[in-house]
């Protein structure tokens, strides 16, 4: 009598009298004959990448290796397995997943999946496909493999590099009346000076070292000329230097930006062309100041205006600070 043993889904390794087979398979059996096997011997099974069959259960609810009597018309035996799919969740440094590793769940489970970060980071969001998105706890339906990441960001500040007036770019003081690389005279009141050039002015002429304060450690006074003798005078008015720096890849809602610096006669401090921070006459004395807002996620322009006073007599101007800035790590 012809009996066929077969699997849900099809194609599972099965053995029938201690002899495998792969499913569905089928036998010649003289009716109300014993002795017979029908048995999953390996479970759970492989199947394409990320996908396992886990045995559940025969149709005569026999046990995973049973013994059955011949029938005595046409029979079909069915065993049916489980689908299961494989996670796999990862966590960068700062922070950990769960769950965590690889683990195998049945097709259509949920499966609830959570980030938490370390002291010093934060969770910037999942991804890997399966999921996405910054919520730290989220549902996950397992309806084939699936990979998931969870990343993190650390919180530390971290120090970027933001030049005082009249250094190079290694940071040493750059020479008399050299040219200023890292800021530039977008906008002046003197037709003789027009920039965009700004000037390492004569460290050895008045107005310096006095009244103006002398120069060093860190920083060096510029101005629109370099005044290489104690006679030169700019025209009074308004005179704007420029530095620019970048943000890309922080959180410019985190940054702060603090330095000192000091002008002849007064200055204003505009961060990308909205003004932060101000001061009265100061030339002999450093002017402290904090910006902790207004920072944008790209470049940044940080614009010092400084005004150079009426004055009867020979009329100098030019503009020294010295930065220390730091900006915080961080998705934006």
């Amino acid at each position: 009598m012809g009996v066929t043993i077969t699997s849900a889904p099809a194609g599972r390794s099965l053995t029938v009298d201690s002899v495998a087979c792969t499913a569905p398979c089928t036998f010649q059996w003289t009716p109300g004959s014993t002795g017979h096997t029908i048995a999953v011997t390996t479970t759970p099974q492989a199947g394409t990448s990320g996908t396992q069959y886990a045995f559940a259960s025969w149709s005569d609810n026999g046990a995973q290796s049973h013994p059955v009597t011949a029938p005595s018309a046409a029979t079909t035996y069915t065993v049916s397995f489980t689908t299961q799919y494989l996670l796999t969740t990862t966590a960068t440094a700062g922070g950990s997943i769960s769950p965590a590793g690889s683990n195998w769940y049945p097709s259509g489970t949920g499966v609830l999946v959570s980030a938490t970060a370390n002291s010093g980071y934060q969770f910037t969001g999942f991804t890997g496909g399966a999921l996405s998105g910054s919520p730290a706890l989220q549902s996950l339906t397992m309806t084939g493999p699936a990979t998931v990441t969870a990343n993190f960001a650390s919180t530390a500040p971290v120090p970027i590099t933001i030049y005082g007036t009249g250094v190079g770019s290694s940071g040493a003081l750059a020479s008399d009346g050299a040219v200023d690389s890292h800021y530039t005279l977008i906008s002046s009141v003197d037709a003789a000076t027009p920039g965009p050039n700004a000037y390492v002015v004569n460290s050895t002429v008045w107005p310096l070292p006095s009244p103006w304060i002398a120069d060093g450690p860190n920083s060096k006074w510029i101005g629109p000329y370099p005044y290489t003798s104690g006679a030169v005078s700019s025209a009074a008015g308004y005179y704007t230097y420029r530095t620019t720096f970048n943000l890309n890849g922080l959180n410019p809602a985190t940054a702060v930006l603090t330095g000192q610096y000091a002008a002849d006669d007064a200055a204003a401090i505009q961060l990308n062309g909205v003004t932060v921070f101000s001061t009265s006459q100061g030339f002999a004395t450093f002017q402290p100041f904090t910006i902790n807002s207004g920072f944008y996620a790209g470049v940044n322009n940080l614009d010092f205006v400084v005004q150079n006073a009426v004055y009867p007599q020979t009329n100098p101007t030019g503009l020294r600070w010295t930065s220390a800035a730091r900006l915080a790590a961080g998705c934006r």
